[in-house]
C-alpha cells in the first residue's frame, strides 16, 4: 500500500486529542517533522491557555506546550498533595505562587471540579486549587501596585499613565479571583460598538472641543446601554461597587433590578478604559482628576503640550460635561476654596490610595452589601501600605491582624511588610510569621469523642430553634466560649446549659456558627437546595472531601486534617 499524502496524515493529525498527537512523534523522524508543526499547536495552545506567558509560542510551539502541559501536571500534584495533607499546607502553597499565572489554567479547572465517584477529595481539591490560584492573583495585585508606586508620574506618557490607573483599579478585583485579562476582556468585549458609536466624531477632529464632546456623549452612552450606571443612595456604600469584577458582573445580569449601579470612581475607571482603547487616529487621552467630594475625568488630545491641554471636564456619574465656573460652584457648595491640584489629573498613586479609602470607608457603613468585609479591608489594607507611606504602622497592624485570623497562607508577606515597617513592629511581625508557620507544621492534636459527643463531624443537620441547616465540623465537650458570648447568648437558659457538648458549625447560609447539642435536630430531611448551599460555601472544601451516605443520609466526608483532629466518627 502506499504512503499517504503528508497533506492527509496532517489531515488526520489535526483530529487527534493533544497526548496522542505527541506520541506521534516518536513513530518515525518524518512523524516527528508533522507532528511538531505550529499549525497543529497553536490553536489547541489557545484552547487549554488563556493566562500566563506567551514566550516562546511563535517560535516553538510544540516545545511552549510541552513545558506547560509539565507545570500544569506539577501544579494538579500539588493539589492532590494538599488535599491528601494533614500539615505543612504553607510551603506547597508557595511553590504554586512561585509557579505563578503558568499555571491559572490548571488550577482553574482543579477549583470548578465536580463529584467524581471515583475521586474522594474532590472537594478538598477544588478548595486548595482555589486558595492557590486566588494568592496568585493577590500576588499579581501587589506587583500591579509596586510598579505604580515606583511610576515617575512626571515623566510617564499618556498612555502609561492611562494603563497603570486602569491596572491599579482593577487590581482590586484580584482579591475577588478576577485576573487582569478578565477585566480587560470587558472592554475588549464592547470595544467594536464604542467605535462605531464614535466613527461620526471623525468628521470633527480638527475642531477639537467638539470633537471630544462628542466622544465622551458616545462613550457615556454607550456605558449606560451595557448597564454600567449610577448607584442608588441606598446601594452607594455597598462594597461590590468597589470593584470592577462585581460592577461588570452585575451589568451583565439580565434582571434589571439586579444592575445596582456603581460609584463615581468606578465609572471613571471605566470610562477612561473605554477612551484608552479608542484608535491612535482618535488621539485622546482620559484621565481622572480627584475632584474634592466626586471623582471626575478630563478628556483632552494626546498630543497636547503636558501643562497646557485643553481638558473637557466630565462627571461621569451625573453624566454631563463641565464648565470651570460649574467646578468652581461644586467646591463653594462643600465649602472649600479653589486649588490648582484639584483640576489637574491626578495620579494613579493617588487614585488607587481613594479607592482604597473608599472600601474602608463602604465597610464601615450600614448597608456595605454582602461582599467579604474582611476581604474588602484586607484589599485595601495591601494598597494604602504600598503606595502610602503615611499610616503605614497602622496599616501593617490590619494586614498582620488579617493574615493571622483568615489569611494564614499568605504568611511569608509578614516578612515583607516588617521589612517596611517601623522597628518598633518589625520583630512582632517577623515573630507572628514563625508562629504561623509553626502551628501549620504541626498536624492536629487528635481529640478522642466522649459518649456526651453523639453527633459525628459531617452531620448534616437543621436547627431546632432557629430553623436553618448546616454541617458539623468540629465539637467542643463543653461551650468554650467566651463569658461574654455565653451571657449574650443566654446559653445557662438551655436546659443543658454551657456543660453539654457544643459543635462547630458551618451553616448553609454562609455563616459559621457554635450550636448547643440539643439544638442540634440530626434527623431532618436533608433538601438538595441545603448541599447545593453547603457545596457554594468556599471552605467546605477546608473541612470535608466529599459528600457520602451513611445509614441512608447524606453527609460530608471529613478531610485528611479534620480526621486526624476528630479520629473517631
Amino acid at each position: 500500500m502506499p504512503p499517504l499524502p503528508p497533506e492527509i496524515i496532517l489531515h488526520i493529525l489535526e483530529h487527534l486529542d493533544d497526548h496522542s498527537l505527541a506520541s506521534c512523534r516518536r513513530i518515525s523522524k518524518d512523524f516527528a517533522a508533522l507532528a511538531a508543526l505550529p499549525s497543529l499547536w497553536l490553536p489547541r495552545i489557545e484552547r487549554r491557555w488563556r493566562y500566563g506567558t506567551r514566550f516562546a509560542v511563535d517560535s516553538d510551539p510544540f516545545g511552549f506546550y510541552r513545558d506547560r502541559d509539565q507545570l500544569d501536571v506539577r501544579a494538579v500534584e500539588i493539589v492532590k498533595g494538599l488535599a491528601a495533607g494533614r500539615a505543612e499546607r504553607i510551603p506547597p502553597l508557595n511553590e504554586l505562587r512561585l509557579l505563578g499565572d503558568d499555571v491559572l489554567n490548571a488550577l482553574c479547572k482543579e477549583a470548578a471540579l465536580l463529584r467524581d465517584e471515583d475521586e474522594d477529595m474532590w472537594l478538598t481539591r477544588r478548595y486548595y486549587a482555589a486558595q492557590g490560584s486566588d494568592a496568585i492573583l493577590r500576588d499579581a495585585s501587589l506587583r500591579t501596585w509596586r510598579n505604580i508606586a515606583a511610576l515617575d508620574d512626571a515623566s510617564a506618557g499618556p498612555d502609561e499613565l492611562m494603563r497603570s490607573f486602569e491596572d491599579g483599579v482593577a487590581a482590586f478585583s484580584g482579591f475577588r479571583s478576577w485576573t487582569s485579562e478578565m477585566v480587560s476582556d470587558m472592554y475588549d468585549q464592547h470595544l467594536p460598538a464604542l467605535i462605531a458609536a464614535c466613527e461620526p466624531a471623525l468628521a470633527k477632529i480638527d475642531t477639537p472641543i467638539p470633537f471630544i464632546t462628542a466622544i465622551v456623549h458616545a462613550t457615556m452612552d454607550l456605558m449606560r446601554e451595557v448597564g454600567i450606571k449610577s448607584a442608588s443612595p441606598l446601594d452607594y456604600h455597598d462594597l461590590g461597587n468597589h470593584y470592577l469584577s462585581v460592577v461588570w458582573t452585575r451589568a451583565m445580569e439580565p434582571d434589571v433590578v439586579a444592575q445596582k449601579g456603581t460609584l463615581p470612581m468606578t465609572m471613571v475607571s471605566i470610562f477612561t478604559s473605554f477612551i484608552r482603547r479608542l484608535p491612535a487616529a482618535y488621539n485622546i487621552q482620559a484621565r481622572p482628576v480627584g475632584f474634592p467630594g466626586n471623582v471626575i475625568s478630563c478628556v483632552a488630545r494626546r498630543d497636547a503640550v503636558r501643562g497646557e491641554e485643553d481638558w473637557v471636564y466630565v462627571d461621569i456619574f451625573r453624566g454631563s460635561i463641565l464648565q470651570m465656573d460649574d467646578l468652581h460652584r461644586m467646591l463653594r457648595d462643600i465649602g472649600m476654596a479653589p486649588d490648582p491640584t484639584y483640576f489637574a489629573p491626578a495620579s494613579p498613586s493617588a487614585m488607587c490610595q481613594r479607592v482604597a479609602n473608599n472600601i474602608v470607608h463602604s465597610a464601615t457603613t450600614q448597608n456595605p452589601g454582602t461582599e467579604s468585609i474582611s476581604g474588602a479591608l484586607y484589599a485595601a489594607a495591601h494598597a494604602l501600605f504600598i503606595l502610602s507611606p503615611v499610616g503605614r504602622a497602622q496599616h501593617s497592624r490590619w494586614l498582620s491582624s488579617l493574615i493571622q485570623a483568615e489569611y494564614q497562607f499568605d504568611v511569608e508577606l509578614l516578612n515583607n511588610i516588617a521589612l517596611s515597617s517601623p522597628p518598633t513592629t518589625r520583630k512582632d511581625l517577623l515573630l507572628l510569621a514563625q508562629s504561623i508557620k509553626f502551628e501549620d507544621s504541626e498536624e492536629p492534636t487528635p481529640k478522642t469523642r466522649p459518649e456526651s459527643v453523639t453527633i459525628p463531624v459531617g452531620t448534616i443537620f437543621h436547627h431546632r430553634r432557629h430553623g436553618y441547616d448546616g454541617v458539623v465540623r468540629g465539637w467542643d465537650v463543653t461551650c468554650l466560649a467566651s463569658e461574654q458570648w455565653i451571657l449574650q447568648m443566654r446559653v445557662d437558659d438551655l436546659p443543658g446549659g454551657r456543660n453539654q457538648p457544643f459543635y462547630h458549625i458551618l451553616a448553609a447560609d454562609g455563616s459559621r456558627r457554635y450550636v448547643a447539642q440539643e439544638n442540634i435536630d440530626a434527623s431532618a430531611p436533608v433538601s438538595i437546595e441545603t448541599i447545593e448551599n453547603l457545596l457554594a460555601d468556599n471552605e467546605v472544601g477546608k473541612w470535608f472531601r466529599t459528600l457520602d451516605d451513611v445509614r441512608g443520609r447524606r453527609c460530608f466526608v471529613p478531610s485528611a486534617q479534620l480526621e486526624a483532629e476528630f479520629p473517631e466518627l
